[in-house]
């Protein structure tokens, strides 16, 4: 009898924890959803960016993302991003997530010619206080630049 007890408070771990990565996967994703929506509604105080490292798609050296300038930047420069996310997936490790996906980005500069990126994506995040923060992004060009 206390064999049963003991597999059913396995099973019950189990159910909770897949439950748990569930809930962790949805999360990260409305994140990375909530950014492209704030941009295209010109929302920048509403953005929740946080110092992360990150390679950029030129083909650059790691740089480390400064929020506030970031912000400053998307607030005064009059132009408008528009992005759009394709086969976005999220890995939970633990309090890391891995987000992986495809994205296309329209930029329209305020007084000039606008232009089209279609971009591989990789975001890390790591869990602070319940809450994902973004501690690494890799954005690299994708060719064909078709994600579907």
């Amino acid at each position: 009898m206390r064999q049963y007890q003991i597999y059913a408070s396995i099973f019950a771990l189990l159910v909770t924890c897949i439950e748990a990565k569930a809930g962790d996967k949805e999360d990260v994703m409305a994140k990375v959803s909530s950014w492209s929506t704030l941009l295209a509604a010109g929302d920048i105080e509403a953005l929740e960016i946080t110092p992360h490292t990150r390679f950029n798609r030129d083909g650059g050296l790691l740089s480390i993302a400064n929020p506030k300038q970031i912000k400053a930047w998307l607030a005064t420069s009059g132009v408008k991003i528009n992005i759009e996310n394709y086969h976005g997936d999220v890995e939970i490790y633990g309090d890391a997530a891995v987000y992986t996906g495809y994205e296309s980005v329209n930029i329209t500069p305020p007084n000039g010619e606008g232009r089209q990126e279609t971009n591989r994506l990789t975001v890390v995040f790591a869990k602070n206080k319940g809450d994902w923060e973004v501690v690494h992004v890799h954005v690299s060009s994708l060719t064909p630049v078709n994600p579907e």
